[in-house]
Order: structure tokens, then C-alpha cells, then sequence
């Protein structure tokens, strides 16, 4: 959306539309169709610690391509891939129905608070 407003501009319109299950965003001559989310999600407050003291940094570049070559073997219905951090380091993970899970150990913390 942030992309098709920047490209509409200060003048420009942005039409939008929706059915039972999509929105619908037009700008010019692109469009954008987002599926709407049905059905019950669980309470992220009551996963996600209310308290976070832990911090990493990370190498922009590095950490992208080590995502990008592990999701090459991710599932591709939910095209998932897991970040593991403890002190040793950050292990990228993915698995798919049809293969081993592979993972990419990567010890390239810059600074981690635990």
C-alpha cells in the first residue's frame, strides 16, 4: 500500500473495492489484491512475553542471503523459515513435506544480550 500511494502522489487516487474474501487496490494501471484472514487466531499477547531483554544485531546483507538460500527448500504452501537465536549463535531453519529440514547454522552475531 506505501508503494502504491508513493506512486499515486499527492493527486493521484487510489480505488479500492472488496468482496467476501479479497480487497482490491487500484492505482493507475496496477493493482493490488490482498486475501482477507477468516477464523480464530490465538491471543499474541498471551504467547509473546510481555518483557523483552534480549537484543541482537545483525548484518543486513549476510543475514538476507542465508534467508534466501535456506527458503529456496522451505514448504511451498507456507513458505516458512524459523530464526533460532541462543548465545551460540542464530540457526536458520526451514522444512518442507518432501525433503530433511535443512538448516543454516550462523554464528555471526555482532552483539546479543541475553
Amino acid at each position: 500500500m506505501q508503494r502504491l500511494a508513493a506512486e499515486a502522489g499527492e493527486d493521484g487516487q487510489i480505488e479500492f473495492a472488496l468482496d467476501d474474501s479479497h480487497l482490491f487496490f487500484r492505482v493507475g494501471d496496477r493493482l493490488l489484491i490482498s486475501r482477507m484472514l477468516t477464523g480464530q487466531f490465538p491471543n499474541y499477547e498471551a504467547v509473546l512475553p510481555r518483557e523483552n531483554n534480549k537484543h541482537v544485531v545483525l548484518e543486513r546483507g549476510e543475514l538476507n542471503d542465508a534467508v534466501r538460500r535456506v527458503a529456496q527448500l522451505a514448504d511451498q504452501r507456507s513458505h516458512a523459515v524459523k530464526l533460532s537465536v541462543a548465545k551460540e549463535g542464530i540457526e536458520i531453519s526451514a522444512s518442507s513435506q518432501n525433503m530433511a529440514k535443512p538448516k543454516k547454522p550462523w554464528k555471526k552475531i555482532i552483539r546479543a544480550n541475553h
